[in-house]
């Protein structure tokens, strides 16, 4: 065969390829770890005891208080917290020596994750001066199936001091 031919098959196939991937479904989702959304998420998942502790020590990091129960029968993820006068808190483990941001946290069914000042916390860096003592702020809450819960939070002042923290991060 000349060399002309040999071009035009390979052009011919170029084209037939290109052909069936223009053809195929566009946005297709993996079918990754993450559940599909529950017809009625919030009998799924319950959220309790939130509220926006502020730091002892001006200008340090305010935490996020709060437990998450998962009803339901899979696991779900946690990927993001928005807070109403701040903005994303950091969902952060500070189970070891130096804390470590996470993309997200796992619930598995049947469990309670509580966010008390344990290994597991959310960190919420940047607020403005609405947020005070005594006032309420709207928590967004994102799940990894790309449901949300909107529920209220009371700021409330410093954790009592513990150990040489920066008081906002007392145990509980």
């Amino acid at each position: 065969m000349s060399r002309r031919v040999w071009i035009g098959v390979l052009v011919a196939i170029a084209a037939v390829a290109v052909g069936w991937m223009l053809l195929q479904p566009m946005n297709r989702q993996d079918e990754g770890a993450y559940p599909p959304p529950d017809a009625d998420f919030g009998s799924t998942v319950t959220v309790s005891n939130a509220r926006l502790v502020l730091p002892g020590t001006a200008g340090n990091p305010a935490m996020l208080l709060l437990d998450i129960a998962n009803r339901g029968d899979r696991n779900l993820y946690l990927s993001e917290i928005v807070v109403e006068h701040g903005g994303r808190a950091e969902l952060t483990d500070f189970s070891h020596p130096a804390p470590k941001l996470l993309d997200s946290i796992e619930i598995p069914p049947g469990e309670t994750v509580r966010f008390e000042g344990g290994s597991e916390r959310t960190i919420l860096t940047d607020y403005n001066a609405n947020v005070v003592p005594g006032a309420e702020v709207t928590v967004e809450l994102t799940f990894g199936n790309g449901e949300s819960l909107s529920l209220p939070a009371t700021v409330e002042a410093s954790l009592p001091e513990a150990g040489g923290t920066d008081g906002a991060a007392g145990d509980s």
